[in-house]
């Protein structure tokens, strides 16, 4: 799948919008050929408000999208005023799009089994890399963690893609535990958690898959001009630390380059 790394900007109008549990919302917009231009692991930076106040756009994960019809689909939650004024956009209304931005999960077209570990709002960018893989034909396994039921985002989605989805919401329970039992896998992706992208990387390690993992930062400009999202980093072959912007160079790293 070629990808065309010339971000566009848009108006695009809001085709529904809606709130799925307290503070979180699923917004999809008419983006025209932008849909066919992402790939899993993007992200977009939105704006809905006229002025200046606030002043940045706002970087928001692509949950979903449908690359025949234009459309792009978002999975957010109200975090602060930015997200706050989005959530009040009514279906019709119209936004501000720049996308897509960022490097995606790396898809590999011989894998048979792949592992995609996610926590709460991090679970948003692994249902279009799950819908991709299956519509290569791989087993998809999903592992899911969150606080309650309702931040198990998308868990009706995967299990009707036909993925196996195992998931959690016990504080002393690590979902990457019940990944260890199906493994080994063909390549693993994690998203929303530390703790869990750790996990991973041990069953990386162990059994030599390739593993990934998409940061989550504040951004400012979402195109890597300002530097104002850059992580420590540790170079894979000559081990050097470096600081690469997430916006840019990631949201996705080997995991062996972060952690």
């Amino acid at each position: 799948m070629k990808q065309d790394l010339s971000p566009m900007y848009k108006d695009c109008k809001i085709l529904s919008h809606e709130s799925i549990s307290p503070g979180n919302f699923v917004m999809t917009l008419d983006v025209g050929d932008m849909a066919k231009a992402a790939l899993p692991g993007q992200f977009v930076m939105i704006k809905c408000w006229s002025g200046s106040e606030p002043f940045l756009m706002r970087p928001i994960s692509i949950n979903d999208l449908d690359r025949d019809a234009g459309t792009l689909t978002l999975l957010y939650t109200v975090k602060g005023q930015g997200t706050k004024l989005l959530s009040q956009m009514n279906t019709g209304d119209v936004a501000q799009v720049l996308g897509p931005v960022g490097n995606p999960f790396p898809l590999y077209e011989d894998a048979k089994r792949v592992a995609l570990i996610g926590r709460g709002i991090g679970i948003a960018p692994l249902l279009l890399l799950a819908r991709d893989y299956r519509a290569m034909g791989a087993e998809v396994y999903v592992y899911l963690s969150g606080k309650n039921q309702d931040s198990l985002y998308n868990l009706k989605e995967f299990q009707d893609l036909g993925a196996v989805v195992r998931f959690t919401t016990a504080p002393d329970e690590v979902i990457t535990d019940a990944m260890a039992s199906d493994c080994p896998f063909d390549a693993a992706y994690s998203c929303g958690s530390n703790r869990l992208a750790r996990g991973m990387k041990e069953l990386h390690l162990e059994y030599d898959f390739p593993a990934f993992v998409s940061l989550e930062q504040h951004m400012a400009c979402g195109i890597g001009a300002c530097k104002g999202c850059v992580c420590k980093a540790t170079e894979p072959v000559t081990g050097e630390l470096s600081y690469p912007r997430v916006c840019k160079e990631g949201p996705v790293f080997p995991v062996d380059q972060i952690y």
